[in-house]
């Protein structure tokens, strides 16, 4: 008796091509979303809080109460949340976008397998 097995959808797509839909559109609207960030946001620096963090009194405070790895730690810290700010955002959003794109597109073509050699073949 022949069993019945449900045929695939004629608009069913591979998963490495929808992956790679989905990697344009986020790139796309990762882009335009930096863009518009960058046009809207200011400059996000505040003069206050630098002129209070990037003293050689505070500084020298730092490291005397918590050594190099307290000095390096507070300038780290410092580095990232200016990410989160201003224009400075605007990259961060577009450098984040970029990356989830490439992974998407790097993760569509390791699942999509090698290249089929049936159309490299030529006649005889």
């Amino acid at each position: 008796m022949k069993t019945h097995e449900p045929s695939p959808s004629r608009n069913q797509r591979p998963l490495h091509v929808v992956l790679y839909h989905w990697a344009v559109v986020i790139f796309v609207l990762g882009l335009t979303s930096s863009g518009l960030i960058y046009l809207v946001a200011g400059d996000g620096t505040s003069d206050s809080s630098r002129q209070l963090t990037g003293g050689k009194m505070y500084q020298h405070n730092v490291r005397l109460m918590g050594g190099k790895t307290a000095l390096y730690a507070t300038r780290f810290n410092e580095w990232f949340v200016e990410l989160w700010h201003g224009r400075q955002l605007a990259c961060t959003v577009a450098v984040i976008a970029a990356l989830i794109a490439a992974g998407l597109l790097l993760f569509g073509l390791l699942i999509s397998g090698p290249p089929s050699d049936e159309t490299d073949r030529g006649p005889g």
